[in-house]
């Protein structure tokens, strides 16, 4: 049970200001016995080390861990590990510089249908949906960092 770099930044993702209304939406709607297996309370957020195959929130699966970086599926539930009209991921990441005294915090995403062949450069996501999606994990990379320096 090692930890790693990355692990802090996503511990706890209910302590990041951006994840709680997220995470609140989802309790109620997919929290069950179901999903009993999965992260939803605090306590497991801040105790799990976030290996491949953890499952949060009916919506997060973590697929990729190294030590700077974490890679989640997301876009659906889980529970649906074919392919999806709506999937995407996210890569999680915090990389050290010792040089200059600070941590290198990152989030990058990216949505596609892995259903079938698309087309063009159209994502599978509406524009509008899209420039909020990127205000949104603005949002969750500042309160994920401003939680590190607490």
């Amino acid at each position: 049970m090692t930890r790693n770099r990355i692990t802090p930044l996503i511990q706890d993702p209910s302590g990041i200001v951006g994840y709680l209304p997220q995470r609140s939406y989802l309790a109620r709607k997919y929290q069950g016995p179901a999903t009993k297996d999965q992260l939803w309370t605090v306590e497991q957020l801040n105790t799990s080390i976030y290996e491949p195959g953890t499952q949060l929130s009916d919506h997060f699966e973590v697929v990729d861990k190294t030590p700077t970086e974490i890679v989640v599926r997301c876009g659906d539930s889980p529970r649906n590990a074919g392919p999806r009209e709506a999937d995407g991921l996210l890569v999680l990441s915090a990389e050290v510089d010792k040089e200059h005294g600070e941590v290198v915090v990152g989030l990058k995403s990216v949505f596609f249908d892995s259903s079938r062949k698309v087309e063009g450069i159209q994502g599978p996501v509406p524009y509008w949906l899209e420039v909020a999606h990127r205000w949104y994990a603005r949002l969750l990379t500042e309160t994920a960092a401003w939680k590190l320096t607490r």
